[in-house]
């Protein structure tokens, strides 16, 4: 799914020995009630979410269904086909870029968001062009509202980024730390907003914890989440510090500082439990820097 967005080369193998090389070229189409969730595709995919409940409401759609249902949508291909190779698509690309500007106006999205906008905008275009040659009226296509909805449902932080695999790895800590399998003093040190993460320990269970529940979404390994740590850094996140010197009870170690007041604007964490401290350690928490 990836490798279709950029058209990459692919190789099968033949019964001879032989190998033949083509490449990808055929859009992909996926239905389902969830869609990918790993960084890298959300960013190169078009979402469409219908609302179950106004099927209910409004029975036209339910209509409109069974009209589809019994024709055969593949003889709409050729003169689809005929009308888009007759069209200027230099032209209809230029007008699709302007309305995407101006919709998206005022905001910051990701350059593959935008350039899939820019994609829904020109077939819509096309839709409609072609509906029109043949006398059709189409109902107003309200392609705001789409956009909306398109970015409510791929971008976070405020509707600027894509969530990251970081995102979700922050996110299943703070899973891990309410069910007891992250432990306050051993895998981090939270206090007054402040989450100190040591991260080698942190991320060793929480890939054990992802294989453990089938976790379907990214999982970095710890090179790459150190990447992603170090660009939330530079990006000003919510990610302030790497190699903190702090106090895990009688240790200090190295730790990751996350401030999560930030990180809740646009996370779906809680906070991270403060449980007593083991026996042995009682009386020794602290929260220090050299």
């Amino acid at each position: 799914m990836r490798r279709l967005y950029t058209g990459e080369v692919e190789e099968r193998g033949r019964a001879d020995q032989s190998i033949v090389t083509y490449r990808l070229g055929a859009p992909l189409c996926i239905a389902g009630e969830t869609r990918p969730i790993e960084p890298a595709l959300v960013g190169r995919i078009i979402t469409a979410n219908p609302d179950k409940d106004e099927l209910l409401r409004n029975p036209i759609h339910a209509q409109a269904f069974k009209r589809v249902w019994s024709v055969n949508p593949a003889l709409l291909s050729a003169g689809i086909v005929r009308s888009l190779l007759g069209r200027d698509t230099e032209v209809d690309l230029e007008l699709a870029t302007q309305v995407t500007n101006r919709l998206l106006a005022g905001r910051e999205v990701p350059f593959r968001v935008r350039d899939n906008i820019t994609v829904m905008v020109l077939g819509l275009h096309c839709f409609e062009e072609y509906a029109t040659s043949l006398g059709i009226t189409l109902p107003e296509l309200q392609v705001d509202r789409a956009v909306e909805g398109l970015l409510e449902d791929l971008l976070e932080s405020g509707g600027t980024a894509v969530k990251t695999g970081l995102d979700y790895f922050i996110e299943e800590l703070s899973v891990m730390a309410v069910a007891g399998t992250l432990k306050h003093g051993r895998h981090y040190v939270y206090k007054d907003g402040l989450l100190a993460l040591h991260f080698p320990s942190c991320h060793a269970a929480f890939a054990e914890h992802c294989k453990r529940t089938g976790f379907e979404g990214e999982v970095p390994d710890r090179k790459a989440l150190r990447r992603q740590l170090i660009e939330n850094v530079r990006r000003g996140g919510y990610i302030k510090e790497l190699d903190a010197r702090v106090s895990f009870g009688s240790e200090r170690r190295r730790a990751v500082n996350v401030d999560l007041d930030i990180a809740k604007q646009t996370l779906e964490v809680d906070d991270f439990p403060q449980d007593e401290p083991d026996k042995e350690y009682r009386g020794q928490w602290g929260w220090q820097h050299d």
